[in-house]
Formats: structure tokens, sequence, C-alpha cells
């Protein structure tokens, strides 16, 4: 992902109610179905560009003040292996279904 501007990509998906959306799903539905939308993502979804996969898995916090407004923010990305675990899953063939490729995180 060397070269890859990831804030510019990070800055629509947040436009666009991407941003955080695997987060969501663990949230709703626990560890397995983060592992089973991030899987959707990178199989289906995203399977040319894993960049729009993996800001999915990004949260995006912003601290605003009443009179301030905006006054921080911190962007967390999960570690890199995450994407080359799914990717180094898929090259190997094992696009077979989802689930096979969540239990590789």
């Amino acid at each position: 992902m060397a070269g890859v501007e990831l804030e510019e990509t990070l800055a629509a998906a947040v436009d666009e109610g991407l941003a955080g959306a695997a987060l969501r799903a663990g949230l709703r539905g626990g560890i397995d179905s983060f592992h089973q939308h991030m899987a959707e993502q990178f199989i289906i979804s995203h399977r040319d560009n894993p960049v729009g996969a993996y800001v999915q898995a990004a949260l995006v916090l912003v601290a605003e003040h009443d009179e301030h407004g905006i006054i921080g923010a911190l962007l967390a990305y999960p570690p890199t292996n995450v994407v080359n675990d799914h990717l180094a899953h898929i090259k190997r063939g094992n696009t077979d279904g989802c689930s096979s490729l969540a239990v590789t995180v």
C-alpha cells in the first residue's frame, strides 16, 4: 500500500459513510460480524482495491467544542498485517466463501 494517499481515501470514505463500517458491524453483532464484513469487502466489494476494504475498519474520532469548533481528531487504522493476511489468503485461491477468510484475522 506504499504510495497510497490513505487520508484522502479515508476522507472520501467518511463522506460516503463507509469509514468504520466494519467496526459498526462488530458493535452490532460481535467479532464474527466484524470478520464477516471485512471478508466480504476483500473478496467481493474491493477485491482489486484493498485500501477500500481497509478504510472500512478505520476509526475516525473528532473532538468538537461548542465555541471553538473542531479542536482535535484521531485516525486509527488496523494493523497492516490484517490486510496482508487477507490478501495472502485470496492469492492462495481461498475465495470459496467469506467464512473461510474470516478465520485468518
